[in-house]
């Protein structure tokens, strides 16, 4: 896998664009917009994993395998892969895929997932990953359907990356992703994922801190906020076998959601950066369950301690006392979900963590704890249709490129409307959505909310997301840092 995508650090001509180095000019972002929708291999490579996918899903069924149904009526996803059998799974980890922890210069960041890829070497471990690489590597280990991986990778890229050559930085900032010289990328800034308020990366993470109450260090595990989580597995869990299971990834996104807002003065909460978060929440029992192992007392399945304390990075010494080590696929033997996690059932598991015990607000402090200013009202309480939860998403990360673009070129109309062309065929396709926003048109049915539900109450928050940081900052912004994670102890 690692030779295969070598050759796509250089590029034909035909998607170099010399003509765009060095200048903002409107009609070459368009030029390198629509050449990426375009782009014959990255296209190639979500089509043939649809049907690869599509392929899997089909042969599980018709060996008599569970449906992989979810209760849509009460929100609740429910893991019916029969955890408990290893028929048919794919172990891990893999011999030709060793565990090395990273090295001073090896980016690494706020996803727990994308560290252990890269500490296996199913990414590049230096942790500046191309586009393609990541798709192959989230469904040959998590099982992860292609719709939701582009509908995870791509807003990263282009919030995070650099389109020219389809890499971004798993962590911080790096100028190993930057192939366009002082411009930087189309957004001006190349952040990483430890970007704040992008579309990968924001408060309320399950085990990371707010970047505002850590100065910058969104990407480190931190030992109390995973003692918390594990405190609430265990009070719901029977004695010998503490599970991460929905109810307890709902109680804790809910406890660190209200800590945030009332201790972070800059706490912001919006989408889709917060509808990730909720995702990420869910991801714990979606992709961590490990396929040998079901709880006795039945019921919801959920990942055990083993499994998630390995790949959330979490070291949990004789004592009790917990240290923040590499993450890494779990050594003790590990076997994938059963089926494609797809962006439907990820969808229906946002829901399940935002509902319960009661919708959250989106929105943010405007500099101190008494000061919320709420943004954009309830999410939509079913998936599907125009006026559903993915539609929600689709717009919301169409409205937060708009405001990552905004301060970057002059023409937003036009460049906007060229970042959907991309988004259609990479999502719409496979999710029959029927969404087709076109910004700025705030009156059609198919804009949910419209751009300013989204931004205008709240983007001149301290917390909402910076578009040029490190352009109009300077490299002393902490959005411009590329520190790497710091890790406690060995592993």
């Amino acid at each position: 896998m690692r030779l295969r995508y070598a050759a796509l650090l250089f590029l034909p001509a035909a998607f170099a664009f010399p003509h765009f180095r060095g200048a903002r000019d409107t009609a070459a972002v368009r030029d390198v917009l629509a050449t990426l929708s375009q782009h014959p291999e990255l296209m190639a490579q979500i089509t043939s994993l649809q049907q690869k996918q599509q392929a899997e899903l089909n042969a599980w069924k018709a060996q008599s395998k569970p449906d992989p149904s979810f209760n849509s009526t009460a929100n609740q996803p429910q893991r019916r892969d029969e955890p408990n059998s290893v028929e048919g799974l794919k172990r891990f980890p893999e011999d030709e895929f060793p565990f090395i922890p990273p090295s001073k210069t090896d980016q690494r960041g706020p996803c727990p997932g994308m560290n252990a890829l890269a500490n296996h070497g199913y990414l590049p471990r230096n942790g500046i990953v191309n586009v393609l690489q990541v798709f192959e590597a989230v469904d040959r280990v998590f099982n992860m359907a292609v719709d939701l991986a582009a509908f995870l990778t791509i807003p990263a890229l282009v919030s995070n990356g650099d389109i020219q050559t389809l890499t971004f930085s798993i962590g911080g900032a790096d100028p190993r992703t930057n192939s366009l010289g002082d411009l930087g990328g189309i957004l001006g800034t190349e952040t990483g994922l430890d970007g704040h308020g992008r579309s990968s990366e924001g408060d309320v993470s399950a085990t990371r801190c707010d970047f505002y109450l850590c100065a910058g260090d969104n990407h480190n595990m931190q030992p109390e906020l995973f003692s918390q989580l594990l405190r609430v597995a265990e009070s719901h869990s029977s004695p010998g076998e503490t599970l991460f299971s929905v109810p307890v990834m709902q109680e804790h996104f809910h406890n660190r959601y209200a800590h945030s807002r009332s201790h972070n003065p800059n706490f912001y909460f919006m989408p889709p950066s917060g509808l990730v978060v909720m995702g990420a929440n869910y991801f714990y029992p979606g992709f961590y369950t490990n396929g040998t192992f079901a709880p006795a007392s039945g019921g919801l399945t959920g990942a055990n301690l083993a499994s998630v304390a390995s790949f959330v990075g979490a070291k949990i010494g004789d004592d009790g006392g917990i240290t923040y080590v590499p993450e890494r696929i779990p050594p003790q033997g590990w076997y994938r979900r059963g089926f494609p996690l797809n962006l439907v059932e990820t969808l229906t598991g946002i829901l399940s963590i935002y509902l319960v015990p009661e919708p959250v607000e989106f929105g943010g402090n405007a500099g101190s704890v008494d000061s919320f200013v709420p943004g954009s009202g309830l999410l939509p309480s079913n998936v599907s249709g125009k006026d559903g939860l993915g539609c929600f998403l689709y717009n919301a990360l169409y409205a937060n490129l708009a405001g990552e673009f905004e301060n970057a070129v002059f023409d937003i109309e036009g460049v906007i409307n060229s970042v959907l062309g991309f988004f259609g065929p990479a999502t719409s396709t496979f999710l029959s959505l029927q969404c087709t926003p076109n910004y700025p048109e705030e009156t059609s049915p198919d804009r949910y909310g419209g751009f300013e539900t989204f931004l205008k109450a709240t983007e001149k928050l301290p917390g909402a997301p910076k578009k040029q940081a490190c352009l109009d900052a300077g490299a002393g912004h902490l959005e411009c840092n590329s520190q790497t994670n710091v890790y406690g102890g060995s592993s």
